[in-house]
């Protein structure tokens, strides 16, 4: 097993909450390396999910999401125009299909405003066919800090700063374990060719996505937390030769995500998912059969989705976590593990809306180290 030495500080994982990490260590002089198992930064859950920057209307105040998601749309609305990152403010339309819906409606707006959402409106059918007038619905909320952008930009250009910190980016290395050795950190890595390394560090950043759990308990031991089942959403694209549709659009949120939406990424293509699908096996299959049921929910809202040409696009896995009960734990988790002079910060549970957090998420992660 070849010794590759010391280093300050490692961070595990090149979606861009790691990436973000990387590049606001590294500028703040931490000795930074960033290890990536794939070939390809942000490669899995950071490019497949629904590319939106999100308000923060639906976390419980004061939560880690809440807070962070706020925070990190302003943050990465700006970053974006700073860094000439694609971004459109396109504004949400959070909609009801049935009058009964609108207590539901008017705890959600209650909620967003607590959480300090700034512009929140409520609007019906007449102000949402001003803007969308093939939408229907009786009632609904608009939300006018959401958008979109360019998540594959996002992660070429954290990439960029980071290495412009001084942080070396290495890919196709997995991080197999991690183990104290005296007042280090001792992490023992895998090439892509099975090669056997290690390396020793005073601070590790654990923001490895759907790993994060399994390393964590590697140093901590095997606790009550779980990732099983995994929550794969699928994406269908939607075809034709002209929509009017240009705005986000949502449904009511669903147990386990935000409903099957309807979003036109910034590349212009309109397309709707994610759904919710509970699997025990990990792979990014698209479940063709779920395309009936989300194209009936669309319908509900946009009934003009059953004049149109449907085909598969993605599927994406949340990074969920349960506890010992098989209950999902709604709200980020970050774990301080201190070890001497070493500690690990464990990124666990980073789902929606975790790229939209990613800059919050680095800030964070830098006051956990700096107190």
């Amino acid at each position: 097993m070849e010794d590759l030495g010391f280093i300050e500080t490692l961070v595990i994982g090149g979606g861009v909450v790691g990436l973000a990490c990387a590049a606001r260590l590294a500028g703040e002089g931490f000795d930074t390396i960033l290890l990536e198992k794939n070939l390809k930064l942000a490669d899995e859950t950071s490019s497949r999910n629904s590319g939106v920057i999100h308000s923060g209307i639906y976390y419980p105040t004061d939560s880690k999401k809440a807070t962070l998601c706020t925070e990190g749309n302003r943050l990465l609305s700006e970053f974006c125009l700073t860094n000439n990152i694609p971004f459109k403010q396109t504004g949400k339309f959070i909609v009801t299909t049935e009058l009964e819906e609108a207590e539901r409606l008017n705890k959600l707006m209650a909620l967003g405003q607590a959480n300090g959402v700034e512009g929140l409106t409520f609007v019906g059918q007449s102000q949402i066919f001003d803007k969308e007038p093939e939408i229907v619905s009786p009632l609904g909320i608009y939300s006018p800090s959401s958008g979109i952008f360019d998540v594959p930009q996002l992660a070429i250009s954290l990439s960029g700063q980071a290495e412009n910190n001084g942080c070396q980016i290495v890919l196709g290395v997995c991080v197999k374990k991690v183990t104290m050795e005296g007042k280090n950190l001792l992490v023992l890595l895998e090439g892509t060719k099975n090669e056997e390394f290690k390396l020793r560090c005073r601070f590790l950043i654990n923001a490895a996505g759907h790993g994060a759990l399994d390393l964590h308990q590697s140093l901590t031991g095997v606790g009550s937390l779980q990732k099983l089942p995994f929550a794969k959403g699928n994406y269908f694209k939607v075809h034709a030769r002209n929509w009017s549709i240009k705005t986000l659009v949502y449904p009511l949120p669903v147990p386990g995500g935000l409903g099957t939406h309807l979003t036109v990424d910034i590349g212009g293509q309109l397309k709707i998912g994610p759904n919710v699908e509970k699997v025990q096996k990990f792979d990014y299959l698209i479940n063709l059969d779920a395309m009936f049921v989300m194209v009936e929910d669309v319908s509900k809202f946009w009934p003009q989705i059953k004049e149109r040409q449907i085909s598969p696009d993605y599927a994406g896995i949340r990074p969920k976590i349960y506890d010992s009960d098989g209950l999902q734990i709604q709200d980020f988790i970050f774990d301080q593990s201190r070890h001497e002079d070493s500690q690990m910060i464990s990124l666990l549970g980073i789902e929606s809306p975790g790229v939209t957090c990613c800059l919050s998420i680095a800030n964070r992660v830098l006051d956990m180290l700096l107190t």
